[in-house]
């Protein structure tokens, strides 16, 4: 029943894009229907209310930019990233410059400090293992122990997952 739903609101949403865009030519649509899917990553609809949770709880060191390039690393539902060249991943992130690769380890040091990954060295690399944790067991994580106290931020990522029936935040149990 969820794949028929799913299926009418993407005939709709087609109908629509073709009703709003006449001349829309093939090549400017993305589809990721197709047999073989390559250069995609799946994230969760909540997302945007994780980048700002983490923000808030970096102090003026915004991180969402460096989760989320680590997120686009993720090739299954693993969790597990091995980084073989931090300077990739400082530029993926947004740093340039001679700071590039310092700046975003000290982004990565605020991620696993606040619960959002776990890391392990490989070789030299202090950041060549990456786990990502789910983001809604770091979130519920930091308002048990009151790290996080934005009452308002958190009841807006309530509702948004109540509009796409996730029940990860109501699964989650630390008492």
């Amino acid at each position: 029943m969820a794949r028929n739903k799913s299926d009418e609101r993407k005939k709709r949403n087609i109908r629509t894009r073709n009703r709003l865009w006449r001349k829309m030519k093939e090549e400017m649509i993305w589809n990721w229907d197709k047999e073989v899917v390559k250069g995609f990553a799946t994230i969760p609809r909540t997302l945007p209310y994780f980048f700002k949770i983490m923000d808030d709880l970096s102090q003026y060191k915004p991180v969402s930019s460096t989760y989320f390039a680590l997120w686009c690393r993720l090739w299954d539902s693993s969790g597990l990233i091995k980084i073989k060249n931090p300077t990739t991943l400082a530029v993926e992130s947004g740093f340039s410059g001679q700071r590039a690769v310092s700046t975003w380890r000290s982004r990565m040091k605020i991620l696993e400090e606040k619960g959002f990954i776990k890391t392990k060295p490989l070789g030299n690399e202090k950041y060549g293992y990456v786990f990502i944790v789910s983001p809604y067991y770091a979130v519920k994580k930091l308002l048990s122990t009151k790290e996080y106290t934005d009452e308002g931020s958190y009841n807006a990522l309530w509702e948004r997952a109540e509009d796409i029936k996730a029940t990860d935040l109501e699964d989650i149990n630390f008492d």
